[in-house]
């Protein structure tokens, strides 16, 4: 089953989603999981492109048809925040202390004896 979602939506290889009735008005919109739509079916998304995504059923209560919508699953919610806090982590300095000296002075002074003794 194809999603109109991939990359561009930061979904990933082995994202779990849950698929829900459309709304009756047809608005799709953020909070659609807390206004208690008709599970229809879980996925897992095994293949993704920029815009779209392939996905397994693994768990279905109903049909599978256009026009449903599909969120994450709060384990993959998850997964994706520790992904991003993990990624913002490599942003940031690292902060190092010395217990006896300053390596970098150390080696200025070794390579200043070597040219010395040249």
């Amino acid at each position: 089953m194809y999603l109109e979602a991939g990359r561009n939506a930061d979904l990933q290889d082995g994202m779990k989603l849950s698929v829900v009735e459309a709304p009756p008005d047809g608005v799709i919109a953020e909070g659609i999981q807390y206004r208690g739509y008709e599970h229809v079916a879980e996925l897992v998304v095994s293949s993704v492109s920029d815009s779209s995504a392939l996905c397994d059923v693994v768990k279905t209560d109903g049909e599978v048809k256009v026009g449903q919508a599909a969120f994450l699953t709060p384990e993959s919610v998850r997964g994706r925040q520790q992904a991003e806090l993990a990624a913002d982590g490599d942003k940031y300095p690292i902060l190092m202390t010395f217990t006896y000296g300053d390596p970098l002075d150390e080696e200025i002074r070794e390579t200043r004896k070597h040219r010395r003794r040249a």
